[in-house]
């Protein structure tokens, strides 16, 4: 069990202080052998009224942990005095980047609340929203000296509109890191894992009245955004590329899209994933969702070379919704390994006599996983997925078996990606010129809104890694310019969705109607 030390202000302890000292204790992998107190106030500035900069009680987390006070700078003696307590870990919650050399057996830890490599982190919220980033980082990084820092973990999150709620989003996720690593660092018995090493941007003077101007700014155009979208009806389709994948991922753009034609009014396509391609023919698995029900269904598409919906055929339906169907192509057949979440488990099936899928295998139960994408890589199956119930756009969980049909054991590092912009799988993975990449969603505009082609970099049973290599996006001035989330290859053609909100007052009254009966119905 590693031993921590605790820095804190002794005049404030706020809730994500709070959370993050009970996620680390609850997970068992530490306890806190020491409490180091300053006077020295915080210089991170949370915007008002922000829900997790509230302050809790320590007493109740820590009643009997040694205490130690120090001054800022400690002194020589404070320091002996901390590094005599022969800690694993100090963790610096106090913003203050306190200099502690060599006190702790894996450094000194602290909490950077904004993009490492653009924001000083004591304005958290404010600088992102002003921006109109899309997406707001924050980070836990170890002391690495020169002023440089090594970051262990970090996370992207969707920008919500005020500083106030981006603060509190960020404050509620980075509570957790020092937990996750610690749990890695128990689960491998090895020393914490590094993503990068930078230079931290110097402090920056105070926000002024232009800066908060520009926030204020950029919620009306949220509002706008968000009242507009009320009134759209979200029209999914089903593209065709004539350009290989693996063209695609090298030139790192598609090129002409033919949407299909003759699909009903009354329904959406999307998630393609390609059965059969026969001279430009394709069967097509894809969810199909009938707006009057909100209930996607897995249903297979005949489209012909001219790109011309021939037939729809329902594959497998049920009293949940049904989706991203991942074809799995085995020596013992074609398997279809869908998103079943609702249902709490991951399957694979199989097609019947009768051209309907019936279940094979459980793969995973008592789980939600979501879009989980199977790759078999260096003799082991990998299984990519977002849960349902852990932020199911932005953290990433992978799993590996020794075979297809598992048992399936969690990485290590799990959530082993936390980013909005490109974690949650869109489509199989692919071998291109010897290297694996892997489409993602990125979702940091809003959900489904582009294509994230990452490249892996580290893949085994410690270590995950993977850098991105571009995005795909919709073409604006194309029939579907407003989202694109799932991307495959077949032979010389690749197949896409597309969105487009269709500005349809009374369709979309309806639309939220049916999706509430459904949430209903499904409890």
């Amino acid at each position: 069990m590693f031993r921590l030390g605790i820095v804190r202000n002794r005049a404030v302890w706020q809730r994500w202080q709070h959370d993050c000292v009970q996620a680390i204790l609850a997970d068992g992998f530490a306890r806190i052998a020491l409490v180091i107190e300053t006077e020295t106030p915080s210089p991170v500035r949370l915007p008002w009224r922000a829900r997790y900069g509230a302050e809790r009680s320590l007493g109740a987390v820590l009643p009997d942990a040694a205490s130690l006070a120090i001054a800022e700078p400690p002194t020589p003696a404070q320091i002996r005095a901390i590094a005599g307590h022969t800690l694993d870990v100090v963790l610096d919650l106090t913003g203050l980047a306190l200099a502690l050399p060599k006190v702790a057996r894996h450094g000194v830890w602290s909490f950077h609340l904004g993009d490492p490599a653009r924001d000083d982190g004591r304005s958290p919220g404010l600088a992102p929203v002003a921006r109109g980033d899309l997406a707001s980082g924050c980070a836990l990084v170890r002391s690495a000296g020169d002023g440089q820092v090594e970051v262990m973990r970090e996370g992207w999150f969707k920008t919500r509109p005020t500083p106030r709620r981006d603060a509190d989003q960020m404050l509620l996720r980075a509570a957790r890191f020092p937990a996750l690593v610690l749990r890695a660092m128990a689960e491998t018995r090895g020393a914490p894992a590094v993503a990068r090493r930078l230079r931290l941007p110097a402090p920056q003077p105070v926000a002024g009245v232009a800066q908060k101007a520009q926030a204020a700014g950029r919620f009306a155009a949220y509002a706008l955004d968000s009242l507009r979208r009320r009134f759209c009806r979200e029209r999914w389709s089903i593209g065709i590329v004539d350009q290989p994948i693996a063209e695609v991922i090298r030139e790192k753009r598609l090129g002409p899209v033919r949407w299909i034609a003759g699909q009903p009014e009354d329904r959406f396509y999307a998630d393609p994933f390609p059965l059969r391609e026969d001279d430009g023919a394709l069967d097509i698995l894809v969810e199909s969702a009938p707006y009057e029900t909100s209930l996607g269904h897995l249903a297979r598409l005949q489209i012909d070379a001219g790109g011309a919906l021939v037939g729809e055929t329902p594959v497998l339906q049920a009293a949940h919704h049904l989706s991203y169907p991942g074809v799995l192509r085995d020596p013992a057949g074609t398997f279809i390994v869908p998103e079943t979440w609702e249902a709490d488990r991951l399957s694979a099936y199989a097609f019947g006599a009768d051209g309907t899928l019936r279940r094979d295998t459980d793969l995973m139960i008592g789980r939600a996983p979501v879009d989980g994408t199977l790759v078999e890589h260096d003799g082991r199956w990998w299984l990519f997925a977002c849960d349902r119930h852990d932020d199911d756009t932005t953290n990433l969980h992978l799993f590996h078996a020794t075979h297809w049909r598992g048992p399936f054991l969690p990485h290590p590092l799990n959530p082993v990606k936390i980013d909005v912009r490109s974690s949650r799988p869109a489509g199989a993975l692919v071998v291109v010129d010897g290297q694996l990449y892997r489409p993602a969603q990125d979702c940091a505009r809003r959900y489904g809104n582009a294509v994230a082609i990452n490249r892996i970099v580290e893949l085994d049973q410690e270590r995950f890694r993977e850098e991105l290599h571009c995005v795909l996006r919709p073409d604006p001035d194309g029939p579907f310019p407003d989202g694109l989330h799932t991307i495959n290859g077949i032979g010389n053609l690749t197949v896409i969705d597309g969105q487009k909100l269709s500005l349809e007052p009374l369709a979309a009254m309806a639309d939220r109607r049916a999706r509430r009966a459904a949430r209903k119905r499904r409890g």
